[in-house]
């Protein structure tokens, strides 16, 4: 907003200076090209890394940043204009104008925000509750920085010997932590990788003060925290302003989807009751970002009697009908090819993954994103092991990686890695594609 209002400005400013402009450019086409350019700088400005509160990082780090990505901005609007038939700026003093006041006007709101800022964690407000894990000089010098810091407060030190590790684990039950950091250097990786387990399976973000080899390792980023050089490790890509956009597209895509696919949701409830009256739509318990339990949606693709209102386990009522082999397929796989209990529409609904269309409302409820790994019960997160911690890090989604990579034709260990693939690799190339294969599978069945 205040990038838009400064090139407004700039461009009131030449108007009303009443001299001779080189090009009649109309007030509201000028403003309306540029709030839709202004998607375009807001980008530029998140690639800087100027939408991420650091409290640590330099200021005069990030005035400088702002006026790197106020110059690449100002650079695309000139390219814009030198490419369009129709001019974009009364005259180039607008442009000088719309520079000097937006990076001016920029670093002042950037002054004003970290001056309150500051003052919040005065109140404790945002401030990172920290727990220091080490001992010696580094820890020592570590902590000594942290607490001159407004916004770090070092909530406890604890040294990394045998037996810590409950120690640990105990502060993170009782603490409200939000970083973990290894001032012990020389740690083993081994005793590195029980502390990562720690951390993500109570959400905590792990860094740790590298040693040369640790500078090398996959899946971390490299920061500056109090002039101390230390590594995070990344749990997942999809974080900051990343999941702000995929939460956005999520909610932009449901709400659209559901108003275009409202007369298919009716073609498709006639259907499902005429082939087996009863209840339209199937809910189950399901396990969501962080653990929490929720209740997933999909049209009912089972015969009525074995979809709701049944105290009997799915092994017994599949050792019905149709024995141990149907028992241990549903065991492995947790699914089947030839399922008896699933209607004649039920087939081309799962076939065509129509049945998980009033997700949606899922989605609208904050429950389940678009794109994401597959919603699992809390017998199925069992299988996942250590690696259920990461799982739990992202919502799940109405399609994946698994859904368009075979479906039924995947193994139950091979569904675990594409969903942990995608946590772990997530990027907004890799959701378009599995769009496109989406779209793949519900015209001609493939994935299945």
């Amino acid at each position: 907003m205040t990038l838009l209002a400064s090139w407004v400005v700039a461009f009131l400013i030449r108007i009303e200076s009443n001299k001779p402009t080189v090009f009649l450019v109309p007030g509201r086409a000028y403003l309306a090209t540029m709030i839709a350019l202004a998607p375009i700088s807001v980008a530029i400005f998140a690639l800087a890394g100027l939408y991420n509160f650091d409290s640590t990082r330099s200021r005069w780090l990030e005035y400088t940043r702002v006026l790197i990505a106020t110059s690449a901005t100002t650079m695309f609007l000139i390219i814009v204009d030198f490419f369009t038939t129709k001019p974009l700026f009364p005259s180039k003093a607008v442009v000088i104008y719309g520079y000097a006041i937006a990076s001016l006007s920029i670093i002042l709101m950037r002054f004003f925000l970290n001056s309150f800022q500051r003052w919040l964690f005065r109140f404790n407000i945002g401030r990172r509750q920290v727990l220091v894990l080490g001992s010696g000089a580094v820890a020592d010098e570590l902590t000594y920085s942290l607490q001159r810091n407004q916004g770090y407060r070092v909530t406890s030190t604890l040294p990394i010997v045998a037996g810590s590790n409950s120690r640990i684990e105990t502060m993170l039950e009782k603490r409200q932590i939000d970083e973990m950091i290894v001032a012990e250097p020389d740690l083993s990786i081994s005793r590195q990788a029980e502390l990562i387990r720690l951390a993500l399976a109570h959400h905590v973000a792990y860094k740790y003060i590298p040693t040369v080899a640790g500078l090398y390792q996959t899946r971390s980023q490299t920061a500056l925290l109090s002039d101390f050089p230390v590594i995070e490790v990344v749990r997942t890509p999809l974080d900051g302003w990343w999941r702000i956009y995929k939460t956005v597209f999520d909610y932009l895509a449901a709400l659209v989807g559901l108003i275009t696919l409202m007369p298919l949701f009716l073609v498709l409830a006639g259907l499902i009751w005429l082939n087996d009256r009863g209840s339209i739509l199937y809910k189950h318990r399901r396990v969501g970002r962080n653990g929490k339990s929720i209740e997933v949606w999909k049209f009912r693709s089972m015969y009525l009697k074995y979809s709701s209102g049944s105290n009997k386990s799915d092994e017994s009522v599949l050792r019905q009908l149709g024995g141990e082999a149907l028992v241990k397929q549903f065991q492995k796989d947790q699914k089947l090819k030839d399922d008896p209990r699933v209607t004649p529409i039920g087939r081309w609904l799962r076939r065509t993954s129509l049945d998980e269309l009033p997700q949606i409302i899922n989605v609208l409820r904050g429950e389940l994103s678009i794109i994401g790994p597959r919603p699992v019960t809390t017998g199925e997160l069992k299988r996942y092991g250590e690696s259920a911690s990461t799982f739990l890090l992202i919502k799940p989604g109405i399609t994946g990686l698994w859904q368009v990579s075979g479906r039924n034709d995947v193994s139950y260990d091979e569904r675990i890695k594409l969903d942990l693939y995608y946590v772990e690799k997530w990027s907004a190339w890799l959701d378009v594609r599995i769009i496109l294969r989406t779209i793949r599978v519900v015209l001609f069945g493939k994935g299945y």
